[in-house]
């Protein structure tokens, strides 16, 4: 009876050990479940707070409109004249830097591209063959328009833009001058061609300047507090507004269309024309 007595106790004992076995091996693992599902939360808590506090860079123009002044014979630099404002003579065009994300952005670099000689020497618009007078020299990267030569950089360097909510004073950019120029400058000689007099063909010229002679682009790379980079490109257009050949005057703006992201909708363009014989023409083009 003993034996058997004892026999009974060590298979409890044994019984015993084996849940207590099995129940350490479930602590365990749950442990480790725990541990590991903590590592993802935090990873993704971790990730998610650097989402949150990315900088988001967009361009936008700092002048709604701007003004070119030119007189009717163009022999000379002086025969153009940029106007920023209708009572200021400052000769500046700048885009506005804004920061919609809620962290800093640093090390930004601001490139601009174009190809200048689509727009200089000689252009064909349709049949028609326009003499520019202006020529883009590439060892320079300037252009020499008759007495005159125009120098310009097509890049710089911002150390740091701070998010919209804590900004005092607006990030600018310069805008390449040079473009705006050459484009104008283009538009001046070609409506000077007697075959494009009519205001069919001057809103066909128009219109073909607007969609095809604008290949400016603007790449805009900075990085975060924790160096990571980001990159973003836009496609600029320099638009008329009010062409009043009366007066000699072109009012002109600028537009982007983001590239980093599919366009949502075709921009539409509308701009109006006075002519010399004081008739008014309105009319509009898409910007692609």
């Amino acid at each position: 009876m003993e034996q058997e007595a004892e026999t009974g106790k060590k298979k409890k004992r044994s019984a015993f050990r084996k849940t207590a076995d099995w129940a350490s091996l479930i602590r365990n693992f749950a442990t480790i479940v725990a541990s590991f599902i903590s590592v993802i939360t935090l990873f993704i808590l971790i990730r998610q707070n650097e989402r949150t506090y990315q900088p988001d860079l967009v361009l936008s123009p700092a002048q709604g409109v701007f003004q070119v002044l030119y007189q009717d014979t163009i022999r000379q630099c002086e025969d153009v004249t940029l106007l920023m404002g209708l009572d200021s003579t400052h000769k500046t065009l700048a885009l506005r830097i804004t920061n919609l994300g809620l962290g800093a952005a640093k090390d930004i670099r601001i490139s601009w591209d174009y190809d200048p000689h689509r727009l200089d020497d000689t252009v064909q618009l349709g049949n028609e063959r326009i003499v520019t007078k202006a020529k883009y020299h590439d060892a320079l990267n300037a252009i020499v328009f008759m007495n005159c030569m125009l120098k310009e950089s097509l890049s710089e360097n911002l150390d740091f833009c701070l998010p919209n909510n804590s900004e005092k004073e607006p990030t600018l950019t310069s805008f390449p001058l040079n473009f705006v120029r050459l484009w104008t400058n283009l538009f001046l000689r070609a409506k000077e061609n007697p075959n494009l007099s009519n205001k069919q063909q001057l809103t066909g010229l128009t219109e073909l300047l607007v969609t095809r002679y604008q290949d400016l682009t603007c790449t805009l790379t900075y990085q975060d507090i924790n160096d990571r980079s980001y990159k973003k490109a836009y496609r600029v257009f320099v638009v008329p507004h009010f062409i009043d050949l009366k007066n000699n005057t072109l009012t002109l703006g600028i537009r982007l269309r983001d590239l980093s992201s599919p366009p949502k909708e075709v921009l539409q363009h509308q701009y109006s024309i006075y002519f010399t014989n004081s008739q008014f023409l309105e009319s509009s083009v898409e910007l692609k």
